[in-house]
């Protein structure tokens, strides 16, 4: 009888040491993952290419060159650089 209890409370912390190796396991991939991505975005922010970000870059600068000397750029352009969107000092921002 004795030996059955000790057996199931082996049982028990073996049970117990089980789940926590896999809560520390899914906790380490999903920090990996996490360092993976604040590479990325430091890589980019570095303006180093990284394969995350070089396919949406890419399709954003074209996007951008598609933009160029169209009606809308050219509003853009003209809104931003009104008045209306300048302090006393001539610096953009909106008065309030």
């Amino acid at each position: 009888r004795e030996r059955d209890e000790a057996r199931e409370e082996r049982d028990k912390i073996k049970d117990e040491l089980s789940r926590l190796e896999d809560e520390t396991g899914k906790e380490r991939d999903r920090m990996k993952n996490e360092i993976t991505q604040l590479n990325a975005s430091l890589a980019s922010a570095r303006g180093v290419p990284s394969p995350l970000t070089s396919m949406a870059a890419r399709s954003a600068q074209l996007r951008r060159q598609e933009l160029l000397g169209s009606p809308l750029k050219r509003h853009i352009n003209e809104v931003m650089s009104s008045s209306a969107l300048k302090d006393n000092n001539g610096r953009a921002g909106f008065r309030g």
